[in-house]
C-alpha cells in the first residue's frame, strides 16, 4: 500500500513540475504578455483602416518598406483619433506578423512625429 501511495505521489509531483516548466517555456518564447510594435508613415487614411509604410520594424516580423493595412477599430479604443496621409503612427499588436498582405488588428494606434516620439492630445 505504501509503495502504491509513493508511486502516485511521485507521478503527481512530476505532472505538477512539468506544468510549471511548460508555462515558463511559453513565457520565454513570447506567448505570454508580449506585445509587438512597428512604426511608419501613413500613406492612406480610410474609414476603418490605415495604410502604413513601415519605416521602423520595431520587434515585428515586418520588413522595412512593407505597406500594411491596419484596422482603426482597436482593442484599446483611441477615442476616435483622426489620422491623415503624411502623418506617422506607431502600431501595437497582440501577436507577431510576417504577412503584410493581411489587414492587421491593432491593440492601439498612436500618432507619432517623424522622430518616433508619441504625440499627445
Amino acid at each position: 500500500m505504501r509503495r502504491y501511495l509513493a508511486l502516485v505521489l511521485a507521478l503527481a509531483c512530476m505532472a505538477l513540475g512539468a506544468c510549471g516548466q511548460t508555462e515558463e517555456e511559453d513565457l520565454r518564447q513570447g506567448d505570454g504578455a508580449a506585445r509587438y510594435f512597428f512604426s511608419g508613415e501613413i500613406t492612406a487614411a480610410e474609414t476603418g483602416y490605415l495604410r502604413i509604410r513601415v519605416n521602423d520594424i520595431g520587434n515585428s516580423g515586418l520588413s522595412y518598406g512593407d505597406s500594411v493595412e491596419v484596422s482603426t477599430d482597436t482593442v484599446y479604443g483611441d477615442g476616435g483619433r483622426e489620422f491623415a496621409a503624411g502623418e506617422y503612427a506607431r502600431v501595437l499588436l497582440a501577436s507577431n506578423t510576417e504577412d503584410p498582405a493581411a489587414r492587421l488588428e491593432a491593440l492601439s494606434v498612436y500618432k507619432i512625429d517623424e522622430t518616433g516620439a508619441i504625440l499627445t492630445g
